[in-house]
């Protein structure tokens, strides 16, 4: 039960006691239910059945009674007026013995119902006869018939229905008996099924506090031993594997760590005194040293001020040549300006002679039509002989006055091409002007941005130079600083050694395992390191 988890062990307590009461639960239901079905079954059959008996024998009684009133009166109207009640007895009767007869199954009671129906013919029997002889008005033969067979015949009629009662109520107080039995061992039952229950369930619930409350009082005493400086003690040889287990190792791995901590910080407070010798003689040296570098420091301060006084002044000759390059880079830029308007002028120039061209075209074009149309007038005028001559002589004329204007046109088209031609002449002429100027221009432009470079070169030269003169100034400064620094840190090695013996009091103040402790001496006080100072 040790290797199982807290949660597991809850859950196997909880589940057997819920297991057991689940158990008795069931047993208590079906012996209920037992118990039920004997009570619903003596309700039912036996109970019932006995009633009808009883009533059964009452009703034979009275019936008897009526008869043997009849049989022995001298009274002729009396059996007129039990007609209605012996013919209701005997209806009432059939009906008993029906209902009996459907409720008996065991043999006896069925053998003893068959004896009450032979009894029964037989007590019939007898009965009409007496009746017979006291209807024909024999009344001496018919009471001899009656003290003779009628009044044994009724009393075995009677008896045989009294003994069928008696058996149902043997029946029934068995079937109570039984009852009451099947009541007690329920009980019985019951009440052993709950002192099990109680007793496993505290069984049950010491071995889990057992489980849990021996590894908590072990862990409470590891931190008990822990808090008061005790890391003397050794891990458990075994741990279980639920919580608590995981608890105890958990608190053994913490002893171990924190003595494995503690016995290295020991070994560091025994390094921190060695260096802190170390340091103090360190500082001697370096304060020295820092003397010397005081000194090279100023003689580097003084050769950089004169570099910087030479770099300053390249730096402005490199800002005046860049200001005339930037000078002859706008004179040249607004050049190459002028000369992209002209180019441009000329490219509309060229532009319109050719749509002056394309007009002349059209022009020339209009006037051969018109030439051919004339000459088809005139065909047409020729065939119209006499009355077409006036119009042929006006068409001859117009052919003639289209012919000299396709003349003009193509001398007028031949000059616009030439000078079309001129004109892309000189626009190809300027493009490349302006191509040249824009050239130089580039060359300018590179020109000035190299001087500009040069410029920004020798200024960031210069406020490089200054930068070194100011970082060397700084170093100056630091190197006087280093040297109160060096006394502060001769201070703060004295008193590192001093916490260092802090310290060592403070690990001892912890015990270990034999051995172990006496190792851990107190470090020997020294005597603080003489503070170095500047001259």
């Amino acid at each position: 039960m040790k290797n199982l988890s807290i949660g597991k062990r809850l859950a196997l307590v909880l589940g057997a006691i819920l297991a057991l009461l689940v158990i008795t639960s069931g047993l208590a239901m079906v012996m209920l239910q037992q118990l039920g079905q004997e009570v619903e079954v003596m309700l039912e059959r036996n109970t019932r059945t006995e009633r009808l008996a009883v009533d059964w024998s009452m009703n034979l009684n009275a019936a008897v009674q009526r008869r043997a009133a009849i049989s022995k009166s001298q009274d002729p109207g009396l059996k007129a007026y039990f007609a209605e009640a012996n013919a209701q007895s005997v209806r009432v009767t059939g009906e008993f013995q029906k209902q009996i007869d459907e409720q008996l199954n065991s043999s006896g009671d069925r053998a003893a119902l068959e004896e009450v129906n032979a009894r029964r013919k037989a007590y019939q029997i007898v009965r009409d006869e007496v009746t017979k002889l006291k209807d024909a008005g024999d009344e001496a033969a018919a009471g001899r018939l009656f003290d003779e067979k009628f009044d044994p015949a009724a009393r075995a009629y009677q008896e045989a229905v009294q003994k069928v009662v008696s058996m149902q109520r043997q029946q029934l107080d068995a079937r109570g008996t039984q009852v009451l039995a099947l009541r007690s061992r329920t009980l019985w039952l019951l009440s052993v099924s709950a002192g099990v229950g109680l007793v496993l369930g505290v069984v049950l619930a010491w071995l889990l506090s057992r489980s849990i409350v021996g590894p908590v009082r072990q862990s409470h005493a590891i931190a008990v031993e822990i808090g008061s400086m005790d890391l003397r003690g050794q891990p458990q040889p075994a741990y279980s594997r639920d919580e608590t287990g995981a608890l105890l190792q958990a608190l053994d791995r913490m002893r171990a760590a924190l003595r494995n901590t503690l016995l290295e910080v020991r070994g560091v407070v025994d390094g921190v005194h060695t260096a802190s010798q170390e340091i103090a003689a360190g500082n001697m040296d370096l304060s020295a040293r820092t003397e010397s570098t005081a000194g090279s420091l100023e003689e580097t301060a003084s050769a950089m001020e004169e570099l910087t006084s030479t770099v300053r002044q390249s730096a402005d000759a490199a800002s005046q040549a860049s200001q005339l390059a930037l000078t002859a880079v706008d004179v040249a830029q607004r050049g190459g300006q002028l000369m992209g308007t002209v180019v441009q002028t000329m490219d509309r120039i060229h532009t319109s002679s050719g749509r002056i061209a394309d007009i002349i075209g059209v022009i020339d074009g209009i006037a051969f039509q018109t030439n051919i149309l004339a000459l088809n007038a005139a065909v047409e005028a020729a065939r119209a002989g006499e009355q077409g001559r006036g119009f042929a002589v006006v068409a001859s004329e117009v052919r003639a006055l289209a012919q000299r204007s396709a003349a003009a046109a193509k001398e007028i088209k031949t000059l616009i091409d030439d000078s079309v031609g001129e004109v892309g002449t000189g626009s190809t002429q300027i493009k490349e002007a302006g191509a040249t100027v824009g050239q130089i221009v580039d060359s300018i432009q590179k020109v000035r941005d190299i001087v500009s470079e040069i410029s920004v070169a020798t200024r960031e030269q210069s406020q490089g130079i200054a930068q070194i003169n100011v970082a060397i100034n700084q170093l100056d400064q630091m190197t006087q600083q280093n040297s109160a620094l060096v006394e502060q840190s001769a201070a703060a090695a004295g008193s590192l050694n001093e916490q260092a013996q802090r310290l060592s009091r403070a690990v001892a103040a912890f015990q270990f395992e034999d051995g172990v402790h006496a190792g851990a001496a107190r470090l020997p006080h020294t005597q603080p390191v003489q503070q170095a100072s500047r001259a």
